[in-house]
């Protein structure tokens, strides 16, 4: 490896856009090896889409995606297998395959990309559902579990394959704060124990500033605010501020707020 590449993924320069909106505008970002950054900014303000662009899931109208010094976005299918393996993804809603029981939803991964009888998968499975506190709910299908088991299930999945980095699309919403605290611990404990890149996008700035060494604000396809959970509380830009602390801006407030209705005379005659 480059010594100067302390960075596992480069966005350079990265435009995307559907139709007429641009969601991407020539976005700079650079990823640490073994830290947790974490992308926030309001719905439907592209976070997941620069997401997808990491495992080419989406490829940018224009500038360059980097995994571990190598151009990824040009890759063809084929070729993007192998660096796919090496990133987890934990989608919003968890996507497990309801048909198959959780540990089978780990154990897929498992006998797609390696060499692995059913039983030696199982095992690895089981290891994984361990880390995340699941083993005692293996047998049970999908519908079976709540929404913070099930999201524990595809936290297992998606590092049954022991990847360097992962992504985590929203991972705590829709739950009750104590289980959005427990995928939280998860994020914060596998990232210290084995060393994962993790690339968390939210709203949720509880759970951007119990899980990350840095914080990066998309507002309008660029990049506003970049810095540690301390350095954000801090930053004095309007739209950053009432952001992290959960605010409305005044004009938005404005906006919204409703007048008393006109007053009508009582007719003396209803008296």
């Amino acid at each position: 490896m480059d010594a100067n590449n302390h960075h596992i993924i480069e966005f350079r320069k990265v435009e995307k856009s559907f139709g007429s909106q641009k969601v991407l505008d020539r976005i700079d970002l650079a990823i640490e090896r073994g830290k947790t950054t974490v992308v926030i900014g309001r719905s439907g303000v592209g976070k997941s889409v620069l997401l997808k662009h990491i495992i080419v899931l989406l490829r940018p109208d224009a500038g360059q995606v980097l995994f571990d010094a190598q151009r990824i976005d040009q890759l063809s299918e084929r070729r993007l297998v192998g660096v796919r393996a090496r990133v987890g993804f934990l989608f919003q809603a968890g996507a497990l395959f309801d048909s198959m029981r959780a540990v089978d939803n780990v154990v897929f991964p498992l006998r797609e990309h390696l060499r692995l009888s059913y039983k030696q998968a199982r095992e690895l499975a089981m290891e994984k559902l361990a880390l995340v506190g699941m083993t005692a709910h293996a047998e049970k299908w999908p519908s079976q579990l709540s929404g913070g088991e099930r999201k524990r299930v595809a936290l297992a999945r998606a590092i049954a394959l022991d990847p360097e980095v992962v992504l985590y699309d929203e991972p705590t919403t829709g739950l009750d704060p104590p289980r959005a605290h427990i995928i939280c611990e998860l994020i914060a404990k596998l990232q210290q124990a084995l060393g994962i890149t993790s690339v968390v996008v939210t709203h949720d700035m509880t759970t951007a500033r119990k899980v990350a060494n840095r914080i990066v604000m998309l507002h309008e396809g660029r990049l506003i605010a970049d810095g540690s959970p301390d350095q954000i509380a801090t930053v004095s830009d309007p739209v950053v501020a009432s952001f992290v602390r959960g605010l409305p801006q005044e004009h938005e407030l404005a906006a919204v707020t409703v007048g008393r209705p006109e007053s009508k005379p009582v007719n003396e005659a209803q008296t």
